[in-house]
């Protein structure tokens, strides 16, 4: 018989990052649905990379970087990303001069790597974890799937940035690729940094998780999440505050050093109300 109490949670790296961060953040996040009303610069250039890898990679899945059409996909792509960037209020001219440049020596680097394009911006649904009480799924959208010219397969991300910078091996996301997939992962590091040699900007990063470390990621996963659910149950969620400066700063710590009195207005000036994430959104880590 089917338990009519049954939970069932979906939820991916973004909603799992903000658990194991902070039960504030997380309420403010993913239960208020708040987000800054400015996105930060990074996230507006990564995404515009993002839209013009996703159909430089279509095209190559469907054939056309074949010599008379490997320009002509370029060109599309450089379109899409100008138009974005407009929509974005980039400044056009470092747009033009770092990005589309960028753009396109990373295509030209890795122009004969002899990859096969099997699916680009694939979403995915996995279930994580079912009992009478509880069912975890697991979801997203992965940049890429591959296999190379030895067939071995790989989920690939692409990841731009300013400095240098080494992937970590067991974040939420790789962990959770891996485990979806049962595959490597990929990092396509595109990097912006014109001082250094363009082997040096665009790495390519293979990631092999351990089937031993994947099971103690699901199972700490199943873990913060009961924790979350409790929270819901008891309406309380407690602020870790040794979290607060992690990965460039909480995006709401003026939120909370603020005197209690003023956080919804902090809110309201700041934050805008969103619709509730969407794993299958692009997932910007």
């Amino acid at each position: 018989m089917t338990n009519p109490d049954k939970v069932v949670v979906k939820l991916d790296s973004q909603i799992a990052n903000a658990i194991d961060l902070c039960a504030e953040r997380y309420r403010l996040e993913h239960v208020l649905n708040r987000r800054p009303i400015k996105k930060g610069e990074a996230l507006e250039r990564g995404g515009v990379m993002h839209s013009m890898m996703g159909h430089y990679y279509r095209g190559k899945m469907e054939g056309r970087t074949v010599k008379g059409e490997h320009n002509k996909l370029i060109d599309e792509c450089v379109l899409i990303g100008r138009q974005e960037a407009s929509m974005a209020r980039f400044d056009l001219q470092q747009f033009e001069e770092e990005d589309l440049y960028t753009f396109k020596e990373n295509i030209l680097h890795h122009q004969y790597d002899g990859w096969e394009i099997l699916s680009v911006e694939e979403p995915f649904t996995r279930v994580l974890f079912d009992s009478e009480d509880l069912m975890i799924l697991w979801e997203g959208i992965i940049d890429l799937r591959i296999r190379d010219a030895k067939g071995v397969g790989g989920v690939v991300d692409h990841k731009t940035e300013a400095r240098k910078s080494t992937p970590f091996v067991l974040s939420n996301q790789f962990q959770g690729y891996s485990w979806a997939f049962d595959s490597q992962v990929i990092i396509n590091k595109i990097g912006f940094q014109k001082t250094l040699e363009n082997r040096e900007r665009y790495r390519r990063i293979y990631i092999t998780h351990e089937p031993a470390l994947l099971e103690e990621w699901r199972q700490d996963i199943i873990r913060g999440v009961r924790r979350a659910i409790e929270w819901h149950r008891v309406d309380y969620f407690p602020r870790n505050r040794t979290s607060c400066d992690k990965y460039s700063g909480c995006i709401f710590q003026q939120v909370c050093k603020a005197h209690p009195a003023v956080r919804e207005y902090k809110l309201q000036a700041y934050y805008i109300q969103d619709k509730a994430w969407d794993p299958y959104t692009r997932d910007d880590e």
